[in-house]
């Protein structure tokens, strides 16, 4: 499988900003070309990607913002504002792990963003998110969320992270497929702690009905029925091309996801919809009320480990207290 690569100090406002404002004359930097059309020939692996998102943050700095956009520490890359990790405009590879992060109050100025952000493509599969701690994301100008697989993104995982006030939504899933969520923990999301559509059989039905149209193109760019990917990705490998939004292997449908035994702490928690329900399993998770006691040992303080007697293990006795003391630089 391919590499991938991250890009973790832009913000996606400014990339956003930057491949609408520059020049013509930078437009070998952008996402169009000089006549105004789509310059995919830049975008055609992740590396590239992310160079090109490097080359546009620099332009766009030296002509739009005039100052330093972002400067490195060992690993880790900052933004002069604020730490920001968004994986918008690299994470769309396969077998990437994003881990042992604490991202505090970002995203606080675009709307429709996650902390990490990916979307519009079937393929991308076995990407793991484990161990990140995602605090104050968003605010009520622009509710942003914490972990949002956008747009019928698929097989995606996510387990042992915790996400603490969030202004829009703790987990939001567009509608995607063969996910796997488990042992999260979400603390007072503004929006639902997990909110999961089906907009691949609705409002963008349009885009999966059309063979024409970019996630059909993403998923046929790989092989996604010879042997080895059959091996690696099964239900990829046994998608239907034929239209029924009925059938859990139409790519569209939000089947084969398991969203289990997490803990869900706000005021609204689930909004999941109904062929959600009926094609993927979704159970076992501790739904609270942002003021009910799940047994944290020192919530006040910041202690969100859970005590033996937590009410928590009642329902999931499996669950397992999260590495804390590796979140973040340690």
């Amino acid at each position: 499988m391919n590499k991938s690569y991250r890009i973790m100090s832009l913000e996606a406002k400014d990339i956003f900003a930057a491949m609408h404002q520059v020049g013509k004359e930078d437009c070998e930097y952008g996402i169009r070309s000089a006549d105004g059309s789509i310059n995919l020939r830049k975008f055609s692996n992740a590396f590239d990607w992310s160079l090109d998102a490097i080359k546009l943050a620099e332009v766009y700095a030296k002509k739009v913002r005039r100052q330093d956009f972002a400067f490195k520490v060992g690993r880790y890359l900052y933004t002069k504002n604020v730490i920001c990790v968004t994986f918008r405009y690299a994470y769309k590879e396969f077998n990437m792990v994003g881990k042992n992060t604490y991202a505090h109050d970002v995203v606080l100025d675009t709307s429709d963003m996650g902390t990490t952000y990916s979307g519009f493509h079937w393929e991308s599969q076995g990407c793991v998110l484990r161990y990140n701690c995602f605090c104050n994301i968003g605010n009520k100008e622009h509710p942003s969320n914490g972990i949002y697989w956008d747009d019928m993104l698929s097989g995606q995982t996510a387990y042992g992270n915790i996400l603490i006030n969030i202004a829009g939504h703790g987990f939001i899933i567009g509608g995607g497929r063969d996910h796997n969520s488990y042992n999260n923990i979400v603390l007072n999301a503004g929006g639902y702690s997990l909110l999961y559509d089906q907009r691949g059989c609705e409002w963008e039905k349009n885009f999966a009905l059309s063979k024409d149209s970019g996630i059909w193109q993403n998923l046929y760019s790989v092989p996604f029925r010879s042997e080895k990917w059959a091996e690696k990705y099964p239900s990829l490998s046994k998608i239907s091309e034929e239209p029924d939004f009925e059938n859990p292997d139409f790519p569209p449908t939000p089947a084969h996801s398991r969203i289990t035994g997490n803990v869900y702490i706000s005021s609204e928690n689930f909004h999941v919809m109904e062929l959600v329900k009926r094609f993927s399993n979704i159970g076992n998770n501790v739904s609270m009320d942002i003021d009910d006691d799940p047994g944290f040992c020192d919530r006040k303080n910041g202690d969100y480990t859970f005590r033996p007697d937590s009410p928590i293990y009642d329902k999931i006795p499996s669950f397992e207290n999260l590495p804390f003391e590796k979140m973040g630089r340690y």
